[in-house]
């Protein structure tokens, strides 16, 4: 009865301990409370503003208009390998460390842009909640950007013919 009374109590500390660390947390973390809610976002979303024209992307580039910031979320290795002219690497596992806010506060406008869009928008909608603003996604992401603006072919001809391929699907299949 004793060691069902100390757990008990020593469990109550900890729980404590472990809710007073976590209101601590977002007291010194307060960009990171939600600031837009679900049906807000959900809105945002819906309306298709968040999106950014990658025709009036290439206008803004070829003028060397310093009020934009470009910033590709994708890894390091794939940043070398090709990005956009003038864009800067925020890979997303890091968009919310601490080293990034300044950039992110900037009054610039800021595109983010990964290979499509879908991991672009999944950031975005992170940043907008956090109440990160002046914030877009490249529409079509760098696969539609190196194919249609600059021109392109980012995945080489294609050499096998839709019917051999279909052909020796079935093969597979069917072995006989």
């Amino acid at each position: 009865m004793k060691e069902k009374k100390f757990l008990i109590i020593i469990g109550s500390i900890v729980f404590a301990i472990a809710v007073g660390l976590v209101g601590l947390s977002f007291k010194l973390k307060s960009r990171n409370q939600i600031k837009l809610s679900a049906v807000e976002v959900h809105q945002m979303i819906t309306g298709k503003e968040h999106y950014f024209d990658p025709n009036q992307l290439s206008e803004i580039i070829d003028q060397s208009d310093s009020d934009v910031l470009l910033i590709d979320i994708r890894t390091p290795d794939q940043f070398i390998n090709y990005h956009i002219v003038g864009a800067i690497n925020i890979p997303y596992q890091r968009i919310l460390d601490k080293e990034y806010e300044e950039i992110l506060d900037d009054d610039r406008t800021k595109i983010l842009y990964s290979a499509d869009e879908v991991k672009s928008a999944e950031v975005w909608t992170i940043l907008r909640q956090l109440g990160y603003e002046n914030i877009f996604v490249l529409q079509g992401g760098l696969n539609f950007w190196m194919s249609k603006i600059e021109k392109k072919d980012i995945f080489g001809p294609v050499t096998l013919d839709d019917e051999k391929a279909r052909f020796d699907f079935k093969k597979e299949i069917n072995p006989q």
